[in-house]
């Protein structure tokens, strides 16, 4: 499987750390300079540094899709790997991850908590905005009851604070090459939200196996207990 590397130009220094990273180097990878907020592209957000984060991660949908790969993981360039993390990413490799449209492994977790409902009530100013701008809304909920996959607990409907470390299907690439552009909403909101809609297959484990080194989330003043 095919890893995508958001890289920020500017940020040589996390570049050449996932370079020396014994780890990384077990990944097929391929850095994509990310969007920057010196780059000029329409935006509705009011961060342009978040707005540049989402049209990064629309750059690797399309990487995905000239690809005709069926599967890619997706990192920015400040996400932490794990060895359990590269033994997942080799198994959908030779196995595949059917009826699995998008698998988060690695979110951002404050004091032993994750984001949970102060999450989703986030997740809802936001989609209030987007309404405005498009005049389409979804709503969904979290599914509690989780499964067992890849010798993991995975947990259905739902996508975390940290849009750093994550498998894409080329279906979920399909959508977002078109979803939330311009961006109006965050990555991380934007992902949990196609996740609450239940248009498509959305899974996280139940506990991060990346965390995320340098990047605050887009909401990571709001914390609350998790749910599993």
């Amino acid at each position: 499987m095919k890893t995508y590397v958001i890289s920020l130009k500017s940020r040589e220094d996390r570049r050449l750390k996932l370079l020396s990273d014994d780890i990384f180097r077990e990944l097929d990878s391929v850095f994509v300079e990310a969007i920057s907020t010196q780059d000029n592209f329409e935006y509705l957000h009011p961060n342009k540094a978040h707005a540049a984060c989402w049209l990064s991660h629309h750059k690797v949908a399309h990487e995905l899709l000239k690809s005709g790969d069926p599967y890619a993981l997706v990192l920015e360039d400040d996400a932490e790997l794990s060895k359990d993390l590269v033994r997942i990413v080799n198994e959908i490799s030779v196995n595949g991850m059917e009826g699995i449209d998008c698998l988060q492994l690695g979110f951002n977790v404050f004091n032993g908590r994750i984001t949970g409902r102060r999450f989703l009530i986030m997740n809802r100013i936001w989609w209030f905005s987007l309404f405005l701008a498009s005049r389409t809304l979804r709503f969904g909920r979290h599914k509690s009851l989780p499964v067992r996959r890849f010798n993991k607990l995975l947990v259905p409907n739902s996508f975390e604070t940290g849009s750093h470390c994550y498998i894409l299907s080329r279906k979920l690439a399909m959508t977002l090459t078109n979803f939330n552009n311009p961006p109006v909403i965050p990555a991380d909101v934007a992902l949990s939200e196609l996740a609450l809609s239940k248009k498509l297959s959305f899974y996280r484990v139940n506990k991060p196996l990346s965390p995320q080194s340098d990047s605050a989330s887009s909401i990571d003043t709001f914390q609350t207990r998790a749910s599993i």
